[in-house]
């Protein structure tokens, strides 16, 4: 069996690489067979991107000229081929690195050239007339649970997108249950095949291997909390602010380290909010945003923290990366009530009301300002290899059931 693993709609932000990651780390776990080969296609450097990179910015440049909204020039952030030759190397011999053209034709072109058997996960349908078996894959119904968070617009085109997904492909793979449920409930119904990939946090060796001291690199000089999300408005960092300042101004004594992304390009303001509203709260000194960071030493810091808060208002699956990472490492997990946050069935993980500063607080409280001695690496690595082959089975599986369906389709 050929796999081709597509990166196209993931290869641009660190959750979809991670994403990518744990899809072809199940598949190299669980391997049928020595004959299986699989395909990482990933995003080359050509014209069109070179393209993207001025049109993009000047686009959204004139979008906020139209809306009389202050402009700012947000460059159209992509990663260097040495950046991904460097992100999966310890990926080995299991998975060919292929490096193609930034387009999603581009993509499936290079699947081709490799003779895949079956290509996934596709964010959209291939054309009609393609002769291979594919997988789809649907992120999550975030449009209809916050639609204030995206245009009108944005709204129709997602649901169009959607429907035409449960539509066109055989089988869709997804990150939770309430991804299900929500396109039962705003698609109706749909003649796809969903598939949850089963939850299976698992450390990366090189995570294990060396322990590194961030504190010092980062002045970080007391006992800490963590986020680790994007500084997007629905991952609810003004929540979090507010418990942990309650947390503060009620006797507690630790600090809040941030790390990611600082620019939401849907609210090119929020950023500034946030540092408004830590001014406010009277806790600058107690808030150590670090912005995108390196991985490593992001997970460094994980492993030395108190607990992981995750108060995220919504997210395609459970937990989200943050939580992911956090329960892999043995750290313990504060995260927001919400249904696809309860989905997680491994993990020290603690709960507060969503958009609820002082249930939050509570919870921090709870848990205190010692750290938990963390589980040893062979006990870490050992769980997470467990996990990770109930993933890579369940995903062969899909595979096969992709294939069989796919041949049957020529013969009729």
């Amino acid at each position: 069996m050929k796999i081709s693993v597509l990166t196209y709609g993931f290869s641009r932000w660190g959750g979809g690489i991670d994403f990518i990651r744990y899809i072809c780390t199940g598949i190299s776990a669980f391997k049928k067979n020595s004959e299986d080969s699989i395909q990482l296609v990933l995003p080359g450097e050509d014209f069109q991107l070179y393209l993207k990179k001025f049109l993009i910015p000047a686009r959204n440049i004139l979008k906020m000229t139209l809306e009389r909204k202050k402009t700012k020039w947000q460059p159209y952030h992509v990663f260097s081929e040495d950046y991904f030759r460097n992100t999966f190397s310890d990926l080995g011999k299991d998975v060919e690195l292929s490096f193609s053209g930034s387009s999603y034709s581009s993509q499936l072109s290079a699947a081709v050239r490799f003779d895949a058997d079956v290509i996934f996960p596709c964010i959209q349908p291939p054309p009609i007339e393609f002769d291979r078996a594919w997988i789809g894959y649907i992120a999550d119904f975030q449009h209809r649970h916050l639609p204030y968070f995206f245009t009108e617009n944005e709204c129709l085109l997602r649901d169009r997108d959607f429907s035409n997904m449960l539509h066109r492909a055989r089988h869709v793979i997804v990150n939770a249950q309430s991804v299900i449920e929500d396109a039962k409930r705003f698609i109706g119904d749909f003649p796809a095949q969903v598939h949850v990939l089963p939850f299976s946090p698992c450390p990366q060796i090189a995570w294990l291997e060396k322990d590194e001291d961030m504190c010092s690199k980062y002045k970080i000089n007391k006992p800490y909390f963590m986020i680790s999300n994007q500084f997007w408005r629905h991952k609810d960092h003004a929540t979090a602010f507010r418990g942990f300042a309650r947390f503060i101004h009620n006797g507690g004594d630790a600090l809040l380290v941030c790390t990611g992304d600082t620019k939401d390009y849907r609210f090119p303001d929020y950023f500034e909010e946030l540092q408004n509203l830590i001014d406010e709260l009277d806790i600058k000194k107690y808030v150590y945003i670090l912005g995108h960071i390196p991985k490593i030493d992001q997970i460094n810091l994980v492993k030395t923290a108190l607990a992981m808060v995750q108060p995220t208002l919504f997210e395609g699956g459970p937990g989200g990366g943050a939580a992911y990472d956090a329960i892999a490492l043995g750290v313990p997990v504060i995260a927001s009530n919400i249904p696809v946050n309860r989905e997680m069935n491994a993990g020290d993980i603690s709960y507060f009301v969503a958009k609820d500063a002082d249930s939050l607080m509570n919870t921090l409280i709870a848990r205190g300002v010692n750290r938990k001695p963390r589980p040893s690496n062979d006990k870490l690595l050992q769980d997470g290899i467990k996990r990770k082959n109930i993933l890579g089975q369940a995903i062969l599986d899909i595979v096969d059931m992709a294939f069989s369906d796919g041949n049957l389709k020529l013969f009729l």
